[in-house]
């Protein structure tokens, strides 16, 4: 609700009525600084108020205290009795009362630190003039003369309030209107959209199984045409390979025992096995495989070895043998490195030719 400036004026014009029957007008002798009690003159911790004490007149602020260093603490029971020493005082500016003690600041420079979770009554001294009454008449006239105030404000108050109350159900009634009428065109628009993208979803699905029947005729059509050629270029090498007769080299290595293949001849040679092409490495170990052992018993060359272990396997590197003979080691991809190769003369092997990694 939005109040006009009047109904403002207004408010703040009876906050301050209530405040001043809040505020302590009393003296020394019927303070509420005279009690003991933090809660006397502070029912919540943002409340304060004036007062006069020993011919000073004093503001009090509940839950703060002076910033600065403190010239002198006292024991003070009383709010009153800290104020009264401070109006004692002539260098006294400020005091603090927390629970029995009094604390006196003599710097006028200092600044109100608050903490509402501190009992703590700040008293500043002040030049005012304060006698507890409102100027001009005695007190039982002055209080009269604010009832009246009060009541024509609240019934200023009232009537204003009912004007405004009167604006806003008007109002109100047409908002609700607009806001009704507007609504209903979204609804409108939004329906009209509703039905605009369930035709394109329909039409979307459709196309969208028309060009996979269309992918996967042509996908088979594709597919058919290309197991054909792979079945004639297999004719066509078994044809080959049934009137090609195995090359010398690959006829020697097949013969050739694992006590002779790395012998007398220490250098790399080359040949091979069912048209896989391998280099022979003597006098060389090799690191970073995964190795398969498999007894020379097993297989009696590293023709035969190779041939059933290596040939047709796209992780097998090669294979791998020592001077004891016994083992076959055959070397399978183990990461992107590669395979790692140390000179070690009592250590051989037989690798493919321009072998690629797999993954």
């Amino acid at each position: 609700m939005h109040l006009s400036l009047v109904t403002l004026i207004l408010a703040s014009s009876i906050i301050g009525v209530l405040a001043a029957e809040q505020a302590p007008l009393t003296g020394d002798n019927g303070s509420c600084l005279s009690s003991p009690s933090y809660k006397s003159c502070c029912p919540t911790q943002t409340s304060s108020g004036k007062d006069v004490i020993g011919g000073s007149t004093f503001e009090y602020t509940c839950a703060s205290w002076p910033s600065n260093s403190y010239k002198t603490t006292i024991i003070s029971r009383t709010p009153a009795h800290c104020a009264q020493a401070c109006a004692q005082d002539p260098q006294c500016v400020a005091a603090a009362w927390i629970k029995g003690k009094c604390y006196i600041s003599t710097n006028a420079a200092f600044k109100p630190v608050t903490n509402d979770k501190t009992d703590s009554i700040l008293l500043v001294k002040t030049d005012e003039a304060f006698d507890g009454s409102t100027s001009g008449g005695t007190g039982h006239d002055n209080a009269a003369e604010c009832e009246n105030e009060k009541d024509v404000i609240r019934s200023q108050m009232a009537s204003q309030c009912d004007s405004e109350k009167q604006k806003l159900q008007t109002g109100c009634k047409d908002d609700v209107r607009k806001a009704e009428e507007s609504c209903n065109q979204e609804r409108t628009a939004l329906e009209t959209k509703a039905a605009t993208l369930a035709r394109e979803k329909t039409q979307c699905e459709a196309d969208k199984a028309r060009e996979l029947t269309n992918a996967k005729a042509q996908c088979d059509a594709s597919k058919s045409a290309i197991e054909k050629q792979l079945q004639q270029c297999q004719n066509q090498q078994g044809q080959g390979q049934s009137n090609q007769q195995g090359s010398p080299q690959e006829a020697e290595c097949k013969t050739t025992s694992w006590q002779a293949m790395c012998g007398s001849r220490q250098r790399a040679d080359r040949f091979s096995i069912e048209g896989v092409e391998y280099e022979r490495r003597c006098g060389v170990a090799t690191t970073n495989t995964r190795q398969k052992v498999i007894s020379t018993a097993v297989y009696r060359t590293p023709w035969d070895c190779l041939k059933s272990e290596c040939n047709g396997v796209s992780n097998c590197m090669g294979i791998g043998w020592t001077n004891a003979f016994n083992l076959c080691h055959v070397h399978l991809h183990a990461n992107t490195l590669g395979k790692v190769l140390k000179p070690v003369g009592s250590h051989h092997a037989l690798f493919k030719v321009d072998w690629k990694q797999p993954f």
